[in-house]
């Protein structure tokens, strides 16, 4: 354990070390707990991918446009921790909305959030890109509000001003982009 964070080591860093040390007997208890660790993982993974084939209804043909490469993406924690939280917001605003996080996918790499929306009626599904930084919000404020030339160039100006100031997206809270999954999927503003 690692005592100053109060979990264990990154086991892959472990691995090397011992490697480096000629430690074969801790050598092969990483090893396999990393072989159960990859596992794990991969089992929750493909319990989303099932949840991912109920949301778009079995439809190959949008599940084959989320897929960018044919490769398993690695996860990164820090981006899955924001995911989930954002995720767990969104499911508990309503019970006819539900939002999976993509990164928990073995198929979507677009986007953060596969989400959907039952509705009377109809079904919506969409793609949500989560964003941070102070440009994000400042896109994420146009896009909300109704089309105008000066706000246009007031946003222009605050973007050159901000990006010289402070470089891109530094520290605002996150914004959100909803991004229609398939054709008919809609957002509907009024």
């Amino acid at each position: 354990m690692d005592a100053r964070a109060g979990r264990r080591p990154d086991s892959k860093a472990e691995l090397a070390q011992l490697r480096r040390d000629r430690d074969a007997a801790r050598q092969t208890d990483v090893q396999t707990r990393l072989v159960v660790l990859r596992n794990r993982q991969l089992a929750l993974r493909r319990v989303a991918d099932a949840l991912l084939c109920a949301i778009t209804g079995m439809e190959d043909w949008i599940l084959r446009r989320l897929v960018l490469d044919g490769r398993i993406r690695n996860i990164d924690p820090a981006v899955l921790k924001k995911a989930l939280a954002e995720a767990c917001r969104r499911n508990s605003d309503s019970r006819l909305q539900f939002s999976l996080v993509s990164d928990l996918t073995t198929v979507v790499q677009i986007g953060n959030l596969v989400e959907v929306a039952i509705r009377p009626g109809s079904r919506e599904c969409r793609l949500v890109e989560l964003k941070e930084g102070k440009l994000n919000t400042l896109l994420s404020n146009l896009l909300t509000r109704p089309s105008c030339e000066g706000a246009a160039q007031a946003l222009d100006r605050e973007i050159a001003a901000n990006t010289r100031r402070e470089g891109c997206g530094a520290g605002a809270p996150h914004a959100t982009a909803d991004v229609p999954a398939r054709r008919g999927c809609q957002d509907h503003h009024d």
